[in-house]
């Protein structure tokens, strides 16, 4: 529910005046301020941002009205949702006036946070550590223990050239997720580790999702050795270069790699 009231210029009720709402439902990213340095989200899941018409109605006698807004519960965003809502009101001379507001809508009931203990780019062969936490959708620590299952997946690409709709050649690149390794972990409110181990180098992910609520966070990372030759990448932006440094900050002096 949303409630709309409207007053005129001196502050009198705006009863009578025709009022319509609307609502947008889009995805956001959750973010608590508490948990700096932590990603929450899995960017691979969809979702398209949901229109509502809410319809119309009077405003009462004290220039309110009320909206309801049906939501589902299965929706499965990247992490959290954001109600955008607008109301507009129609004046006896014909003149409308708009306003919005927005709150937040929480479709899991916590969210999972990792964090590689590792800066930068992971060195194949030495064992790595992986943070993991759930976290109340308020940005607190989750009071009860949820079991995650756990997967490390191989990002693979293989790429062709193809003639489009213009008559012109261009890049499709498909990617393939290989799981590797997969694993439960006792996760809560606490931070966990997680240990795995990489033995090639190229493109990873490391998964954590909670089968039953849908929950899910994804983290990407890069892995490379002294000898690395070539790893496979998406040609779709054959002019885009990306850089992967070692670590994530230096000091004056120190060598970047």
């Amino acid at each position: 529910f949303f409630t709309v009231k409207r007053e005129h210029l001196f502050g009198r009720a705006a009863s009578g005046l025709k009022v319509n709402g609307f609502a947008t439902i889009k995805a956001v990213p959750f973010a608590p301020a508490a948990w700096k340095g932590w990603t929450f989200g899995d960017s691979d899941k969809p979702f398209s941002p949901v229109y509502r018409q809410l319809g119309n109605q009077l405003l009462d006698e004290d220039g309110k009205a009320e909206f309801k807004l049906e939501t589902t519960p299965a929706w499965r965003p990247p992490a959290a949702l954001q109600v955008v809502q607008q109301a507009v009101v129609t004046e006896s001379s014909g003149r409308t006036v708009t306003s919005y507001g927005a709150t937040p809508l929480d479709v899991y009931p916590f969210y999972i946070g990792l964090r590689l203990l590792q800066e930068g780019t992971v060195r194949v062969g030495a064992r790595q550590k992986i943070s993991v936490v759930e976290v109340a959708p308020a940005g607190v620590a989750y009071a009860e223990a949820k079991p995650l299952v756990m997967k490390l997946v191989r990002v693979t690409w293989t790429s062709a050239l193809r003639k489009n709709a213009e008559g012109t050649y261009e890049w499709k690149s498909d990617r393939q997720l290989t799981v590797i390794r997969e694993d439960t972990l006792s996760a809560s409110g606490t931070a966990r580790d997680w240990s795995f181990q990489i033995d090639q180098t190229g493109e990873y992910l490391v998964q954590a999702s909670d089968p039953d609520s849908g929950a899910a966070t994804s983290l990407r990372f890069s892995a490379a050795s002294a000898d690395q030759s070539w790893v496979e990448w998406s040609r779709e932006k054959p002019d885009h270069i990306e850089l992967t440094l070692d670590r994530e900050r230096y000091r004056p002096g120190e060598v970047a790699r």
